[in-house]
């Protein structure tokens, strides 16, 4: 997300309501901003819901990764015990996979962020309401339409397949 901030280089007057705020009022303006640009990223991320402009990911402009993943599917006692598939699998191989399931899992939303999280809507809209201007502040409309994070639920394997 810094990168994000940092490639937008906007000055103070570009986005905040009191752009001679210093210190504290400061510090709590760019916050605003850093939690509303959040959001907007998760929600961004979300494929396929624009038809004539793709999100900053598939434009080759956001390249999200996983810290530690290549580690983790190297690790073959992390693999014990698991389907033998995975288990079996050549660590690059449990990489591919593994990026391939997070990957649809974020896109869907089905992350734990606190932008995504209702209980934190109301803070995130206050917040921005209070220190930013258009575009960047979250505004009536969009207030009850925020994103929410999505829940997955794993199907239990059928008895006969578990046997198989």
């Amino acid at each position: 997300m810094s990168r994000v901030l940092d490639s937008l280089a906007l000055s103070m007057e570009e986005y905040a309501q009191n752009p001679e705020a210093r210190y504290g009022a400061k510090d709590e303006i760019d916050r605003a901003l850093r939690e509303v640009l959040s959001y907007r990223l998760y929600v961004d991320l979300r494929a396929g819901w624009r038809v004539t402009a793709p999100n900053l990911e598939q434009a080759g402009l956001l390249k999200v990764d996983y810290a530690h993943l290549d580690e983790l599917c190297a690790n073959e006692e992390e693999w014990a015990g698991r389907h033998e598939v995975l288990a079996s699998a050549k660590p690059a191989v449990r990489a591919e996979v593994a990026r391939a399931v997070l990957d649809h899992l974020r896109r869907e939303l089905a992350v734990k962020v606190d932008q995504l999280d209702p209980v934190n809507h109301d803070i995130l809209y206050n917040r921005s309401n209070q220190n930013l201007i258009a575009p960047w502040a979250i505004d009536e409309a969009e207030r009850y339409q925020l994103e929410k994070s999505r829940v997955v639920f794993l199907r239990p394997r059928a008895r006969n397949d578990a046997q198989n």
